[in-house]
């Protein structure tokens, strides 16, 4: 737990070098207790970074091991809503399995509907399904809940797009300067 925990401030560091001890980190708690599903779920949430702030290296290697360590989090522990939501955006996000990541993101919302992280990409996938309605509906959600939350921008960045596709060019301008102030890294 403790090296989990290390690994979850090392990811929220934003950085390349914070992101790779993270990943470090998150192994090295998979190898001291193999059951540990939120270690895996971490894993996965690794390669979702690495995706998303353009880190990767070898993208088919980081495919197969983000669906790995989501499969082996979703089996260890299929009722801890903190698991399945970044198990979830892992699966559809990196692996590009999109409707089994909408289905565990919604089932992590079913079991706490206050989740920060769950709503957040519940949105995410919900925009890459084609319905920006309920992308809106499940960001603004997510910054009611927590709006001073180090991943806020993601919200504020889902929102610029939602509003992008459904032809709201003023609201999704106004959102993408808004996330850009709270995350200039976020590229």
């Amino acid at each position: 737990y403790d090296y989990y925990l290390r690994a979850l401030a090392s990811f929220y560091k934003f950085t390349r070098e914070a992101h790779l001890e993270a990943l470090k980190l998150t192994e090295i708690a998979n190898g001291i207790d193999p059951e540990f599903a939120a270690a895996y779920a971490l894993g996965a949430r690794c390669y979702l970074q690495r995706k998303s702030f353009g880190w990767s290296s070898d993208a088919s290697q980081e495919r197969v091991e983000a669906r790995r360590l989501a499969r082996r989090a979703i089996e260890l522990d299929q009722d801890d809503p903190s698991v399945l939501a970044p198990a979830g955006k892992a699966l559809a996000f990196v692996v590009g399995e999109v409707e089994e990541g909408a289905a565990l993101l919604s089932r992590a919302i079913n079991l706490d509907a206050n989740l920060l992280t769950a709503r957040l990409w519940s949105g995410w996938v919900n925009l890459w399904l084609g319905n920006e309605d309920v992308a809106i509906e499940q960001f603004k959600i997510a910054l009611r809940l927590s709006p001073l939350d180090p991943l806020i921008f993601n919200a504020q960045t889902g929102l610029a797009f939602a509003y992008f596709f459904a032809g709201r060019n003023e609201d999704a301008s106004s959102w993408a300067t808004t996330a850009l102030r709270q995350q200039p890294k976020f590229v």
